[in-house]
């Protein structure tokens, strides 16, 4: 059964990156490069060593990344609740949030 992971969501339009952080966020992590453009970060326990616990997923260059291509989100054994949503596999969860992206985006410039 996957685990159900309390998540925030962390945005910069300037680099458009994503990081999808579990919550609390915690203090000390490592990064494990999926490949060059979604990178996964896991717990690290007391004494510095590695865990399985994922703890965040790093999107580069998010709001263009065609995300079904990336097929190593799906196999990512959580799912990720985002405050008032469903929780969700994380590539469903990435693309709920990539939508709403391109809608404000739109609204923004009157296209919507």
């Amino acid at each position: 059964m996957e685990q159900i992971i309390p998540a925030s969501i962390e945005y910069s339009p300037e680099t458009d990156v994503l990081v999808l952080w579990a919550e609390p966020i915690p203090t000390a992590w490592e990064v494990d490069p999926l490949d060059a453009l979604v990178w996964v970060y896991y717990a690290v326990d007391d004494i510095g060593g590695g865990t399985d616990r994922i703890v965040a997923v790093e999107v580069i260059g998010f709001s263009q990344l065609p995300l079904e291509k990336i097929s190593c989100l799906a196999d990512l054994p959580v799912l990720w609740k985002l405050n008032g949503e469903k929780p969700g596999k994380t590539i469903d969860v990435l693309k709920h949030l990539q939508g709403i992206m391109k809608a404000r985006s739109e609204q923004a410039v009157g296209i919507a």
